[in-house]
């Protein structure tokens, strides 16, 4: 944040800092004036640029690789003297150099594999680098494979490479670009390189832990470049423990979508790894992975086969906890496991709002017969069908909608809760989380206002307005304590939730117009969360007798944090945008903060009662 000021008249500029690095090729600067004198202009590099009432500005500038100098003036006429300005440097980051042919050069953060690859001879192996133009570029396995492997240049008609990320459903750059001019790659199965070191005298054997080294070669030129990830060739399965509770499962490395969390002390198959996230086995067809670091591998290298059959599933039975809104059901398996958990478990959307549908994978039902308890206001009816030899799917319809679920593994049994909103409002615990907290700021102001601070007062006013209208409500933060989000969901089960409303105000990345977005949005996880996701969506821009006009910005499925919480009705709702000036200035309002809380209320109130 800097600033300066002639007598009367300052600029505050909040975003971005002063040489920032940029990696879109614009950004927006945010700010405000004060002490504006009557028919004075705010200028940015020449150009004139709209301010607020209250003084407030958020203005979209191009940006070019290296330093990009910023001017900011505030003037009666362009040929008057400013009565303020600012100069400052941002820097915008290049893409990575197009590498020459001579000398012979990587770039080494370009290198691929990066980390340790287990693969199986059904897989394909990457490699791949950004190096000297038009140079002859393969690689080796010492000891195994000493047949060269050759890389091809990368010909897509693009002048870089997609290193973007997805942020609010648009595609942006986090990080330096890379040249496809002097960009090689080769994707090769497992099982031609297996052909091809049976040809090789030294291949013999599969590699383990082996290094693999790349050779660039122009004329009499040669350089050798070892890859940072090693190779190891897998014929079984590696078993594990997962040893982290409620342990990330995705559906690709790193930045595949998320899937059902595993409990600590499940058993895998792991068949491959990849960025450090390990290829659990389900099933023949399907798998998932999980983070290498949550795993303890069991000694030895290959999976037993009596140590992967299917269990065997006795009976079923429900309990019924609280006759207003919970039930559980248990799963009883014929034979006590020598492990804690022996099967994986997925919870599958259904479009049915009282239904949960889940998957148990290493599981061969033996039972046929359902035990219900002599009151059961929660569960309509159970059913299950074996998808095939080791997969079970259960159904568990409810007599009302689906409000969260837990599960276990308890006593050699999967135990599953269920969940609907208590009748009485009286009866629903509402947890509020007010987001961020601490040193974590969230988005800034055009004032300087820290998000967390806005996102505190709101929640506050909001545990009022549900109070008053007879929920019970708590709040996971009462100050401006640091607050981590797994710290956050044991709240949401400490404090028996039904609900959790996590409440923030909105931003953009760099790369987008302050002034073309604006309103208020819901972002749901769960299926069975999104009707409330809705609901509060259309009462919070639901403009009729209301004093602000609150625009809506839309409805949102996400994978954030708060609202994979699995145990209640999650939703998390962004109120308006810090970025725009005209909204800013409403959501600062004292006045707008009690209506919004009023309307969110009122939504929920209605919502709870059908």
């Amino acid at each position: 944040m800097t600033s300066v000021s002639s007598a009367e008249t300052r600029i505050l500029v909040v975003y971005p800092k002063p040489e920032q690095p940029i990696f879109e090729d614009s950004t927006f600067l945010m700010g405000g004036v004060s002490g504006l004198p009557a028919g004075a202009r705010l200028w940015v590099n020449g150009q004139a640029v709209p301010v607020s009432h209250q003084g407030f500005f958020a203005w979209k500038i191009p940006i070019h690789a290296g330093l990009n100098p910023v001017r900011l003036e505030v003037r009666m006429a362009e040929s008057v003297p400013p009565e303020a300005e600012e100069l400052f440097a941002l820097y915008g980051v290049p893409p990575l150099d197009v590498l020459p042919a001579l000398p012979l050069a990587v770039h080494e953060e370009t290198l691929a594999p990066a980390s340790d690859v287990w693969l199986t001879p059904a897989d394909t192996l990457t490699v791949a680098c950004s190096a000297s133009m038009d140079a002859e570029v393969s690689f080796t396995i010492p000891g195994w494979l000493e047949t060269p492997v050759w890389l091809q240049p990368v010909q897509n008609g693009q002048a870089f490479l997609d290193t973007r990320e997805m942020i609010f459903a648009e595609l942006h750059w986090n990080a330096q670009r890379i040249p496809t001019q002097g960009a090689y790659q080769v994707s090769i199965p497992v099982k031609s390189l297996l052909e091809k070191a049976k040809a090789s005298a030294a291949g013999e054997g599969l590699p383990a832990d082996l290094p693999m080294v790349l050779q660039l070669r122009h004329g009499e030129q040669v350089l050798e470049q070892r890859l940072p990830g090693r190779l190891t060739i897998l014929t079984a399965p590696r078993m594990a423990t997962v040893t982290q509770d409620q342990a990330v499962t995705r559906t690709s490395p790193e930045n595949g979508a998320r899937l059902t969390p595993q409990r600590t002390q499940t058993r895998v198959a792991i068949d491959g790894l990849e960025k450090n996230w390990a290829r659990a086995r389900l099933s023949q067809e399907e798998a998932f992975y999980l983070p290498l670091d949550v795993l303890a591998f069991d000694a030895g290298q290959a999976a037993q086969p009596e140590s992967i059959v299917p269990m065997r599933l006795a009976s079923i039975k429900t309990e019924t906890q609280d006759v207003a809104a919970a039930a559980t059901v248990r799963l009883i398996f014929s034979a006590q496991p020598e492990f804690a958990c022996p099967v994986q478990v997925e919870a599958v959307p259904s479009k049915r709002m009282n239904r949960l549908q889940v998957r148990f994978y290493g599981v061969c039902s033996h039972c046929d017969f359902i035990q219900y308890p002599p009151e059961n206001t929660i569960i309509q009816q159970l059913h299950w069908r074996q998808v095939s030899e080791n997969v079970l799917e259960l159904w568990i319809d409810l007599h009302r909608p689906l409000a969260g679920y837990d599960y276990a593994w308890q006593s050699g049994e999967w135990r599953l809760a269920v969940k609907s909103l208590p009748a009485n409002l009286a009866d629903i615990r509402v947890l509020i989380d007010p987001g961020h907290g601490g040193a974590e700021t969230g988005s800034t102001g055009l004032n300087g206002l820290p998000e967390k601070e806005l996102n505190l007062t709101v929640s506050r006013l909001l545990r009022d307005a549900l109070l008053q209208e007879g929920f019970q409500v708590s709040l996971t933060r009462n100050g401006d304590q640091a607050l981590s989000l797994p710290e956050r969901g044991q709240l949401v089960v400490d404090k028996k939730a039904d609900i959790v409303l996590s409440l923030h105000h909105n931003a953009l990345p760099d790369g987008r117009d302050p002034l073309r977005a604006e309103g208020a949005s819901c972002f749901y996880y769960h299926a069975f969360s999104k009707p409330l996701a809705q609901a509060l969506l259309d009462g919070l821009t639901d403009n009729r007798g209301n004093r602000f006009t609150v625009p809506n910005y839309g409805l949102f499925y996400d994978s954030l944090y708060m609202i994979r919480i699995h145990q209640a009705l999650a939703v998390l709702v962004e109120i308006g945008f810090f970025t725009n000036p005209q909204e800013f200035e409403r959501l600062i309002d004292p006045a707008f903060q009690q209506e919004e809380a009023r309307r969110l209320a009122s939504v929920l109130r209605q919502y709870c009662q059908g």
